[in-house]
């Protein structure tokens, strides 16, 4: 439980009362939109996203990505045969040395986190989806902190984060970007969300 819940700035919306700066929160009761205006958080984690009965809100992916590689050769001293290798966390020692990669393939997997799964809109469309009550968070870096220090007076925290989801496929292949965490990835089918997560790992 947030003590305070004034410090976040945390209040009713309405369409129209919906700044673009701002985050929202949807609730499927009144009851839970008014608990968290009252600073009782309760967050999600990663393996009960994965399990969700609810279909249009499972996803089975969740906290994962995959890497792959077509065939590659070259010298060591190579940036492209350099950075496949880090991807498979291969050391390279020669920089001379002829190296040959095919066939490799590793996972990334994110085991449970906390969440509490924002929007950067507020939309009818979310509104049918997650619930018909919402609120809009005004200052989400001290709704961030608020959370932290309330965690971490039951237990410590390895890591902690909040930034915007990523909308794009799981399976990296040769040189595609990877997102710095699978935590804030998800498939474009969900793009319409505009989701920005909170995460902390213990």
């Amino acid at each position: 439980m947030i003590e305070d819940g004034t410090q976040w700035s945390a209040t009713r919306t309405t369409p129209e009362a919906a700044p673009i700066i701002s985050l929202y929160r949807y609730f499927d009761t009144e009851n839970h939109r008014d608990a968290f205006l009252d600073g009782q958080v309760w967050t999600t984690t990663m393996w009960y996203c994965r399990q969700h009965a609810d279909e249009s809100r499972a996803d089975t992916g969740e906290g994962t990505l995959s890497y792959s590689h077509d065939p590659i050769s070259g010298r060591a001293s190579d940036p492209r045969i350099r950075e496949v290798a880090r991807r498979l966390h291969l050391g390279i020692g020669d920089p001379e040395m002829e190296i040959q990669l095919a066939g490799n393939e590793v996972g990334m997997e994110v085991p449970d986190a906390w969440m509490l799964c924002v929007s950067r809109v507020y939309s009818p469309l979310l509104l049918a989806k997650f619930g018909q009550f919402c609120v809009r968070i005004e200052r989400p870096a001290s709704l961030f902190v608020a959370i932290s220090e309330a965690i971490e007076k039951e237990m410590s925290l390895w890591l902690g984060g909040y930034r915007r989801v990523y909308y794009q496929t799981r399976e990296a292949r040769n040189l595609d970007p990877i997102p710095a965490s699978p935590a804030f990835v998800k498939p474009v089918e969900y793009e319409r969300e505009f989701e920005m997560r909170f995460a902390w790992l213990p």
